[in-house]
């Protein structure tokens, strides 16, 4: 398949109760678009632009913009501008709804091209989960997976459209903020199979619960085909509950005796982690056991997918975690852990035990505040302190204004605080304090910027002073 004629809009559009409300093509009509766009400032060549109602800004305005970057037509809401883009001979699809036109022609894309679909979703781990599972199906099929983490109601859309037509796997990662955007995903995606990471607390003030959380993700496999597979976490809490929610066949994965992908011997070094998974010796660049949960969900997914467990296993070292997901870097002898992507409480405390794993000098965990925690920030934030508190983490750099709660959680034990309110004070010391044979955890909510704070670790003069 070698994209879609804009007729084809059409005849989709059409198929939405009340959804096309007029269209105009001009001399374009045969002209063919692969994929779409939501950001004229990003890759518009050739591809449709859905003119997105977001909360900073909205599509419309940027129409003009689009066609300026190569879009081939625009999908658009507003009368107003149909007739001006008419007038000026312009293609666009006029609808009700933007979003709903989006999903309508994403859905009918998956269908057209006829690959089948793995979705992934979970509190955490869904990036590294869905690269894990890249590496193992493509050991035995043509993939394509969303990039980056295009997991919303309107990313997910866009990363089916973007799916060549020789895929014969579709690997997509689902989030969300609220209940039922999970469904409305599904409701797209139509999974073959479905993978639930784990069930943490990451944007509970948003949910209310872990119930709540378990509710949402558990849209997901209630939207899998009868005749296709929940691939669920054994060692969860919620496990039991999640199962229930699915008519597919449920695989397994976790260090639970009988578990479908069942993890034994987890070993960590400065250079990643050593496990075993169902008897045969297995290998990731990342540390954590979460990883190795993440490794084994994939490990699952191609029992289902009819992929040799021994080269599913092999893949796996060949993953190399993305920046902000647990990548590696040692630099003039340090080793930096970089998780500055996001942090949960459930996470924040998985690695801060990890950290305690690890062989070194000294062990240093930089951190920042967790978000979206609602009403149960006090609770989570005094957990994670106690945890520092327990623990062998010598030194605390820690941005944010829950940085105050940790340091009195930390006054009368062996690990020493220091917190900061601007990032670049906290940069400027970390890079001060850290020496060779240092293990050093990077982590916190994303708008936190912890990721300055690793790019300069890592760009640092090789000696100080230099």
């Amino acid at each position: 398949m070698s994209g879609h004629p804009l007729t084809w809009l059409r005849t989709v559009l059409e198929t939405g109760d009340g959804l096309l409300r007029q269209m105009h093509f001009g001399d374009r009509a045969d002209r063919k678009f692969h994929g779409g766009c939501v950001d004229s400032r990003g890759a518009c060549s050739g591809r449709l632009f859905f003119a997105i109602r977001g909360e900073r800004a909205d599509g419309h305005r940027y129409v003009g913009a689009a066609f300026e970057a190569g879009c081939v037509a625009v999908v658009i809401e507003q009368e107003e501008i149909a007739r001006v883009l008419r007038e000026r001979g312009y293609p666009f699809a006029l609808v009700t709804s933007v979003q709903r036109g989006l999903g309508v022609l994403a859905a009918a894309h998956r269908v057209a091209v006829g690959a089948r679909v793995i979705a992934i979703t979970g509190s955490s781990g869904k990036t590294s989960t869905k690269e894990y599972v890249r590496a193992v199906v493509r050991t035995r099929y043509r993939v394509h997976a969303n990039a980056g983490n295009l997991n919303s109601t309107v990313g997910a859309p866009l990363a089916v459209l973007d799916a060549d037509g020789d895929a014969q796997y579709l690997i997509c990662e689902v989030g969300a903020n609220q209940p039922g955007e999970i469904g409305a995903i599904a409701e797209v995606l139509q999974p073959d199979v479905g993978v639930i990471t784990n069930i943490g607390d990451a944007h509970v003030g948003h949910f209310g619960s872990r119930a709540g959380i378990a509710q949402a993700k558990s849209e997901l496999i209630a939207g899998i085909r009868p005749e296709g597979y929940a691939v669920l976490p054994r060692d969860d809490d919620y496990f039991l509950s999640l199962g229930e929610s699915t008519r597919a066949r449920v695989v397994t994965f976790g260090s639970t005796a009988g578990a479908d992908a069942c993890v034994t011997s987890i070993q960590q070094e400065v250079s990643g982690t050593a496990f075993f998974v169902n008897g045969q010796a297995a290998r990731v660049p990342a540390l954590g056991s979460y990883h190795v949960l993440n490794a084994a969900a994939a490990v699952a997914v191609g029992q289902v997918c009819g992929v040799d467990e021994g080269l599913a296993i092999e893949s796996l070292a060949g993953v190399t975690p993305l920046d902000g997901r647990g990548r590696i870097h040692h630099v003039r002898g340090t080793t930096i852990i970089d998780e500055s992507y996001n942090a949960s409480p459930a996470s924040m405390l998985r690695s801060i035990f990890m950290l305690a794993q690890v062989a070194a000098t000294r062990r240093i965990a930089v951190l920042g505040d967790m978000l979206e925690l609602g009403t149960h920030a006090d609770d989570r934030v005094r957990e994670v302190g106690n945890a520092l508190a327990a623990s062998v983490v010598d030194l605390v750099f820690w941005i944010g204004p829950q940085g105050a709660t940790i340091e009195k959680l930390l006054s009368s034990s062996r690990c020493q605080l220091e917190r900061f309110d601007e990032l670049a004070d906290l940069t400027g010391r970390v890079l001060d304090a850290v020496a060779p044979d240092d293990v050093v955890l990077v982590k916190a909510s994303r708008a936190c910027g912890l990721d300055k704070t690793v790019r300069a670790l890592v760009d640092s003069p090789k000696e100080k002073g230099a």
